[in-house]
């Protein structure tokens, strides 16, 4: 990334912005409901995103993003519209490579043990 730096008004406006879109009881919802149906590779992605962004040390920007790829994720809406069969989910992955990408510092093996956990409650 670049030298962008962001005005407090600017990281509270895009918190706020993207809050509304995203919300942690909308995620385990969509994990309850459509877990199975998104596939274990992308749910992983998506929850290791979700514990890494539970961090202290991950920097405003990284939580912007995954909030962003998560909201993406739960949105009915998408670019590509997710019942369509084999291709419904590749814009929802996008997003979520995008801000893995970004975030990979902060997924460590507390992280992925913890997603690993979650995924064994919803897959068996």
């Amino acid at each position: 990334m670049g030298d962008n730096k962001f005005t407090d008004a600017e990281v509270r406006e895009s918190v706020n912005k993207y809050q509304k879109k995203y919300d942690e009881r909308g995620f385990w919802n969509f994990v309850k409901k459509t877990g199975k149906a998104v596939g274990e590779p992308i749910l992983r992605r998506a929850l290791e995103l979700y514990y890494a962004m539970t961090r202290q040390d991950m920097p405003i920007h990284a939580k912007l993003e995954i909030m962003g790829a998560l909201a993406y994720l739960v949105m009915p809406l998408d670019l590509i519209p997710d019942f369509i069969p084999v291709v419904g989910w590749t814009d929802d992955a996008a997003a979520l490579a995008f801000a893995y990408t970004n975030a990979q510092a902060y997924i460590d093996d507390l992280v992925k043990e913890e997603a690993d956990k979650k995924l064994k409650e919803i897959f068996g």
